[in-house]
């Protein structure tokens, strides 16, 4: 019996397990990260002008050591969680307390953007819209937001350490009014957001660049030293 490229297909799928050129493999997410190891904290969805290139997100890393991004995967998609987009991360690293920006372009679109993920998610949704990150079949942090405003990131407040749970509240969002990053657009892209107005009460502040925790005076820790009653 004569072996024509049939059998020779089939033979090769026995011995190497396919037929044909394998499809590229998604990187698995390296971290095994936890809900909360990664935080959400500020969405630039509709920047002042042209939006392609100059949309981004921010995200934190609360995991207290450095996390590898391989892996990962960033999701966009309407609020009710239809036209669903996915970008999976090739590579890139947080340092713990730190602050990292993913944008359409990393070579030229912003500076401060550290990671490109090109036109697979598309324009970021001006509202009624849901940002994810996912790492394998878990949910590492999910924001969903009802409007932004032209030329303002919508900003986690900076009242608190960023959290994944306080980020799920409403209240804890505002749209930025500091720091003019471009012309007509405001932001702290890879920084501390400012404090949001009738937000949750602050529990850190910022010392020497850094945010840490609030550490209330105890007794001794402020004297009083002069008085002038009159």
């Amino acid at each position: 019996m004569q072996r024509g490229p049939l059998f020779s297909c089939l033979a090769a799928a026995i011995l190497v397990g396919a037929c044909g050129p394998r499809p590229p493999s998604t990187p698995r997410c390296t971290a095994d990260l936890l809900p909360g190891d990664l935080v959400i904290t500020e969405i630039m969805a509709n920047p002042d002008g042209t939006d392609a290139g100059n949309e981004w997100f921010e995200v934190y890393n609360a995991r207290g050591e450095n996390v590898d991004l391989t892996g990962l995967r960033l999701v966009t998609s309407k609020a009710d969680l239809t036209g669903e987009k996915v970008h999976t991360v090739t590579a890139g690293t947080i340092a713990p307390a730190q602050y990292y920006v993913f944008g359409e372009d990393a070579e030229n679109g912003p500076p401060f953007v550290d990671y490109g993920y090109g036109a697979s998610l598309g324009s970021l949704r001006n509202s009624d819209g849901r940002i994810a990150l996912k790492c394998n079949d878990v949910v590492v942090d999910e924001v969903f937001y009802a409007k932004t405003s032209d030329g303002k990131s919508l900003s986690l407040t900076g009242a608190i350490t960023p959290d994944y749970q306080a980020n799920d509240d409403e209240s804890a969002w505002c749209n930025s009014s500091e720091n003019e990053f471009a012309a007509g657009s405001f932001g702290t892209p890879g920084a501390p957001n400012e404090v949001c107005p009738g937000g949750p009460n602050p529990t850190t502040c910022e010392e020497g660049g850094s945010l840490r925790d609030l550490r209330p005076p105890t007794p001794g820790t402020l004297v009083l030293t002069e008085v002038m009653p009159n």
